[in-house]
């Protein structure tokens, strides 16, 4: 069974919560620059709840979309362009392929009914090139 979104608001609300995001951040932005405008001009998904890590780009990409598992629920996450959440299922992403040229998932495929079909899924929608970990 999925965390749903309360839950996972309220985990990164409190001080456990807030250092786990803080380890995470700092090691997503030695990989993805916040301060260099990595993400100008990109198209950038967020699966599962990944506002906490993916916020500081908000205004960087030319498209951000946070897609939230129907399961977990969904949060309204607002940029200058507008809500960048969706609800969606695993085995059916609402993308087109080759639309992202980043995705970062977090909390969304460890509890997936469907992490094959997920994962397939999320390859599908992802630009070909070099992979980044």
């Amino acid at each position: 069974m999925r965390q749903n979104v309360i839950h996972l608001e309220r985990f990164y609300a409190s001080k456990l919560g807030r250092s786990a995001k803080a380890l995470i951040a700092r090691r997503l932005g030695s990989v993805w620059p916040v301060e260099a405008d990595y993400m100008s001009g990109k198209s950038v998904l967020g699966f599962g709840y990944c506002a906490p890590y993916l916020m500081p780009y908000a205004n960087q990409p030319k498209k951000m979309v946070f897609a939230m598992p129907q399961e977990q629920g969904a949060m309204v996450s607002l940029s200058r362009r507008g809500n960048m959440s969706c609800l969606v299922q695993d085995d059916a992403l609402p993308f087109p392929p080759a639309s992202f040229d980043h995705i970062l998932v977090a909390h969304g495929l460890e509890d997936s009914r469907y992490p094959d079909q997920l994962l397939s899924e999320l390859w599908r929608v992802l630009k070909r090139g070099k992979l980044e970990f």
